[in-house]
């Protein structure tokens, strides 16, 4: 399995042209994230929040790559990102 390629699929639900393919995938990933309904006031103060912490930004507070690898490496499998962005919102 190692030394083995990945095949690429010509049809995707009855759809065979690249372009048709990839606004199919693009209907759906719109359907997906559309689908789940919000409330527009929390996710404006939600918006706010943010904006005000980045407004709080230390330039000697770095984070690196390997810092952020380093973090998700240490991440039980199969942690939720809602358990992440939790504590960052409260």
């Amino acid at each position: 399995m190692k030394n083995s390629k990945a095949g690429i699929c010509d049809i995707v639900d009855g759809v065979g042209n690249y372009s048709d393919i990839a606004s199919l995938f693009a209907d759906k990933y719109e359907e997906l994230y559309s689908s789940v309904p919000y409330d527009h006031d929390d996710m404006a103060s939600l918006k706010v929040e943010i904006m005000s912490a980045v407004d709080e930004y230390n330039e000697e507070c770095v984070v690196s790559f390997n810092d952020v690898v380093e973090a998700v490496n240490s991440l039980k499998h199969g942690k939720m990102m809602d358990s992440l962005v939790s504590p960052l919102i409260m």
